[in-house]
């Protein structure tokens, strides 16, 4: 196998090597080095001086060219550097017998090299090990990711348009993980699939360089909602959701198409299941650089934002506003696959730090899936609060609903930000107790899910909604008390539970506004707020910058 990018130069001790850049096949390169070897071989064996010394002949074995060696000795070439995985500061041999004649492998019947000492193990155990790490961190990310889309899918509360573009990126993520376990697993862990080139892997090829600018594309464009909804406040997500499912699915498609098509005419590059490096990746690379661009673009545009609004409208001190832009950094950071700018800067093959580069590389890149499913799903606050809801109606012993103080009975005005449980082993059960509970009762799961609808459809106001399922609620709705220490609205506020969005609301201004918010809530076109600020209906609310809330 010749390696990707590698030069067969000027060899040592004569050894006959050439670049094979130079041919267009590699068997026209064997071809060349078989008559450059043979080219001063006139003797046939067994080829003496004198009559009385004997040497083996002069022998090409499609790798090395051996020259005649005295009899009863070992001769020594260089490894070739042109053979994947060989080592070329170490040597191969060649037995050549008494009699003139090269020693025959007695399972082939033929002259045999032994090219063993060539194998760098090292090298070896550390690209089984790398593998190893993509196999397993991309099975850890694709369990993670299916479990994600899941809760995604099974909760009406989530259905916005961030959360929809969360389910694109994760089902993108989920098909990369699968197919990159396939690769792995079947394609490069057995070499006789590389080197039979067949149809379906180079299939596969395909579909993974697909998969990969789908990635790209899909955090371009988590970072261009973002982005959008900082700058331009009113779009109909409708709108919204076509250009990035173009952008996201279809772009990539014609992209990739292109490459196929431009890597199809170079023969050189349509070898060992197109696994080597080619310059039609370009048409791929140059894609994902300016993603990667526009990403960071966006992220600095949010933290600018950020530090704009903590330093203009909150009253809180500047260093727990830049300690708060610094942890939405952090987090945004995986969202958008910014950690994939350090990748190119890799160390010299051979280097002391490739090893720990290699191994970094691949706990980074597989492990992504993991990364966001934990911040953008399971570590967020809506999901959290969900679950809570849905897990209170069957465990009420041992998960309080998040609208009840845990000590009274009396409605939390912060159920959002306060996650009350009788355990940690709630918290760490809940998302894999869901999944069995919606397993086992198909039928509760749809009558919830009918009964979600008409619920949201004919309530006009949130609090009128908790009314509908705590009816001592809907009392204290009629008869509000007058304002105590406890943030009680007004009657010509809304009880904000779900966003409380900042500005006047309940209590003093700012007072309910412990995390960062943009605008708050931002009203559809054609809608208008109340006295309070909020949109009139709540299906006219959009979140914004929801994914970068911090508490106190």
């Amino acid at each position: 196998m010749i390696d990707a990018g590698g030069r067969v130069g000027d060899g040592q001790d004569g050894q006959i090597q050439f670049d094979r850049l130079e041919f267009e096949s590699p068997e026209d390169l064997m071809r060349h080095l078989y008559y450059t070897c043979m080219r001063s071989n006139t003797s046939e064996p067994p080829w003496t001086t004198d009559g009385s010394t004997v040497f083996c002949p002069r022998r090409f074995d499609g790798w090395s060219c051996w020259e005649p060696t005295l009899a009863g000795t070992v001769a020594e070439n260089w490894c070739p550097k042109f053979v994947l995985g060989f080592d070329p500061r170490r040597l191969a041999y060649r037995t050549c017998h008494e009699n003139g004649s090269w020693f025959v492998h007695p399972h082939s019947g033929r002259e045999w090299s032994n090219y063993t000492n060539c194998i760098d193990t090292e090298d070896m155990q550390l690209r089984r090990l790398v593998n190893d790490i993509y196999i397993g961190g991309y099975t850890v990310s694709f369990l993670t990711l299916i479990i994600s889309l899941c809760i995604f899918h099974s909760f009406r509360t989530l259905k916005c348009t961030r959360i929809r573009i969360h389910i694109h990126l994760f089902t993108s993520l989920a098909l990369s993980c699968l197919f990159w376990i396939v690769w792995y697993k079947f394609v490069v862990e057995d070499p006789d699939v590389l080197n039979a080139n067949t149809g379906w892997c180079v299939g596969l090829h395909i579909l993974l360089h697909y998969l990969m600018l789908v990635n790209y594309f899909w955090m371009f464009c988590e970072g261009l909602h973002l982005h959008l909804v900082l700058v331009i406040v009113f779009i109909k997500d409708i709108v919204a959701m076509r250009w990035f499912v173009t952008i996201g699915w279809i772009l990539p498609m014609v992209l990739v198409s292109l490459y196929a098509l431009v890597r199809n005419t170079q023969p050189l590059d349509t070898e060992h299941c197109w696994m080597n490096e080619s310059h039609a990746m370009w048409l791929l690379t140059i894609p994902v650089c300016f993603s990667l661009v526009a990403s960071l673009v966006f992220l600095i545009n949010v933290v600018r934002v950020l530090l704009t609004k903590l330093s203009s409208t909150s009253p809180h001190p500047a260093p727990l506003g830049l300690r708060k832009a610094t942890r939405a950094t952090l987090i945004l950071i995986p969202l958008f696959g910014l950690q994939h700018i350090l990748l190119p800067f890799r160390p010299e093959k051979g280097c002391s730090l490739e090893r720990y580069y290699q191994i970094g590389a691949a706990l980074l890149i597989s492990l992504q899936g993991l990364c966001v499913s934990c911040l953008f799903c399971f570590a967020n606050h809506d999901v959290i609060f969900a679950v809570q809801c849905y897990l209170s109606r069957f465990f009420p012993d041992l998960v309080t609903h998040p609208f009840l103080e845990s000590n009274g009975g009396q409605p939390a005005t912060q159920s959002r930000d306060v996650v009350r449980t009788r355990g940690h082993l709630a918290v760490a059960v809940a998302i894999v107790a869901i999944l069995l509970i919606e397993s086992s009762r198909p039928s509760l799961l749809l009558s919830n899910l009918h009964f979600t609808a008409r619920w949201m459809r004919d309530q006009r106001h949130r609090w009128n909604v908790l009314a509908r399922w705590y009816p001592w609620l809907y009392a204290a709705d009629k008869q509000l008390p007058a304002a105590s220490g406890a943030n009680i609205c007004a009657n010509n506020e809304t009880f904000a539970l779900f966003d409380r969005p900042c500005g006047k609301s309940c209590g003093t201004y700012g007072q309910i506004c412990p995390y960062v918010r943009h605008s708050g809530c931002v009203c559809t076109r054609g809608h208008v707020r109340n006295e309070s600020g909020h949109c009139i209906h709540y299906t006219d609310c959009t979140k914004t910058l929801d994914d970068v809330e911090f508490l106190h």
